[in-house]
C-alpha cells in the first residue's frame, strides 16, 4: 500500500545521495470464514490497535469508509481504511512514518527523509507484534509479509537512462521505427522471480513525478509467501532487507553509483 523506495537504504551499503522515494512493509491476512469476518474484525480491532500504536502515531485519520455491503465487491488493493500518522495532517501533505490499516492487511510506510533502517525495522516489528496479539491465529492466516521500496531518478531521457544507469536493455532498434520517431518515452517495465519457499522478488520500473521534476520510478519488493510468515519474522524481514538491496545494487551501474555517493 505505497502512498506514491530506496533499495540503496534496505542495503548494509550506504550511499550519501539516496534516491529514496518510500520504504514500505506490508502484511495481508485472509480468514477461515471468508471476506466478510474480516470487516467484522477490523472493527472490532480498531480502537485497540489505535491505543497500542498511538505512543508512536498519535493520529488517526480515516482513508474512506466502506459499508458493509460494498465490501465483498471491493478489489484487495482499495481495503485500506484507516491509517495512523505522527502528526496531524495539514495541507493535504501527510507526515511518516505511517501505518495503514483494513480488513486483513495493514503496513507501515516511510518516506526518504526519514528513513533510518534501524528505526524502520523497529517500527515494522512492532506493528507485526500487535498485530499478532490482537488477531487470533495470525500467523497462521498470513497471506503474504512484503517488503518494498520505491527510488526515484530525475531524468528525461527514460530509454538512456535505462541502458546507461539502470543496465535494463531497451532495444534501440524500436528507436528507428518511423511510428515512434514523435513518440513520448514513457518505459514500463515489469519482471519476477520466484524464490525458495514461495516467495517472489519483483522489479517494476516506469515514469514518475515527483518534487516537480519528471523521472523513473524503480519499485524493488521482495515478498514472501503464507509458509515464511509463520516463521521468524526478524529473519523473515531481514532476509527481505538484504535481498532488495542486492538487487538494487545489481541494477546501477558504477557511474550511477558514484552519482549517488557509493564509499
Amino acid at each position: 500500500m505505497s502512498r506514491l523506495s530506496d533499495g540503496v537504504a534496505m542495503s548494509s551499503r550506504q550511499l550519501r545521495n539516496p534516491p529514496l522515494v518510500e520504504h514500505v512493509f506490508e502484511i495481508r491476512w485472509g480468514h477461515s470464514g471468508g471476506r466478510e469476518p474480516l470487516y467484522d474484525e477490523y472493527e472490532i480491532v480498531l480502537g485497540r490497535l489505535f491505543e497500542r500504536l498511538k505512543s508512536r502515531t498519535p493520529f488517526r485519520e480515516r482513508v474512506h469508509h466502506i459499508p458493509r455491503e460494498m465490501f465483498q465487491t471491493m478489489p484487495v488493493d482499495a481495503l485500506v481504511f484507516d491509517r495512523f500518522v505522527p502528526r496531524a495532517m495539514s495541507s493535504g501533505l501527510l507526515s511518516y512514518p505511517l501505518m495503514q490499516y483494513g480488513p486483513g492487511v495493514a503496513s507501515y510506510n516511510v518516506d526518504g527523509a526519514s528513513y533510518s533502517w534501524p528505526q524502520v525495522r523497529e517500527g515494522m516489528l512492532e506493528l507485526f507484534t500487535v498485530l499478532k496479539d490482537l488477531h487470533p491465529d495470525f500467523q497462521e492466516r498470513i497471506n503474504t509479509i512484503s517488503l518494498r521500496a520505491i527510488d526515484f531518478f530525475p531524468t528525461e531521457k527514460f530509454a538512456e537512462f535505462l541502458r546507461t544507469r539502470l543496465r535494463v536493455n531497451v532495444s534501440t532498434e524500436l528507436e528507428k521505427l518511423p511510428q515512434l520517431a514523435e513518440a513520448v518515452e514513457t518505459p514500463r517495465l515489469q519482471s519476477s522471480w520466484q524464490l525458495p519457499g514461495g516467495g517472489m522478488l519483483r522489479i517494476g520500473v516506469g515514469p514518475g513525478f515527483v518534487s516537480e521534476q519528471n523521472g523513473l520510478l524503480l519499485d524493488i519488493s521482495a515478498e514472501s509467501g503464507a509458509e515464511a510468515g509463520k516463521g521468524k519474522i526478524e529473519d523473515l524481514i531481514d532476509f527481505q532487507h538484504k535481498l532488495a538491496g542486492d538487487a538494487f545494487f545489481a541494477l546501477i551501474s558504477q557511474e550511477l553509483r558514484d552519482e549517488l555517493g557509493s564509499p
